[in-house]
């Protein structure tokens, strides 16, 4: 039987992450962190069926947003701005399906590179201090309900954080 995951991206056989980096001290960590994001994917996807894993593993594809000169220390308020545009250059046929992708982006900020900094990149479920990343949603706060419109979530989450994505069509 073919996992939720699985039925759900295969139809655009497509799926990710829109990672910003707001942080660009040592580069190290940077490489270290999008080596641990590529992991800890690849780790829980080992969990589905073994057919399906080569399939979903070739459908990946995350996009990193790297431009120092715009994204350096930037706000979550910049940081929306500049998903929007990225979401208004996506081909009609990449909008016409919601995807996770399409209404929130991850963040990669100073505090999640320092907490990394000198932990192991493979999974550990039991380790501390737990690597995280801010998960933004593209539309922000909302005062009326007193929804931040981001959290911070551990690096363990991040394929449940998807997968809860895919079935809600929103953060």
């Amino acid at each position: 039987m073919s996992s939720m995951f699985f039925l759900e991206v295969r139809l655009n056989k497509r799926w990710g992450f829109v990672v910003y980096r707001t942080d660009y001290s040592p580069e190290e960590d940077w490489i270290k962190f999008t080596k641990m994001l590529e992991t800890w994917c690849r780790s829980t996807i080992e969990n589905k069926g073994p057919e399906e894993v080569p399939l979903i593993e070739s459908w990946k594809q995350n996009w990193y947003m790297t431009d120092k000169d715009n994204l350096e220390n930037a706000t979550p308020s910049q940081l929306r701005q500049h998903f929007h545009s990225w979401l208004a250059g996506l081909s009609a046929k990449e909008r016409s399906v919601t995807m996770p992708e399409h209404y929130m982006f991850l963040v990669v900020d100073k505090d999640v590179l320092d907490i990394i900094h000198n932990i192991s990149p493979e999974p550990d479920y039991g380790r501390s201090p737990i690597p995280y990343f801010m998960a933004i949603d593209k539309d922000g706060p909302d005062e009326d309900s007193g929804y931040p419109g981001a959290m911070k979530v551990p690096l363990e989450d991040l394929m449940y954080l998807y997968e809860e994505g895919l079935e809600r069509d929103s953060m």
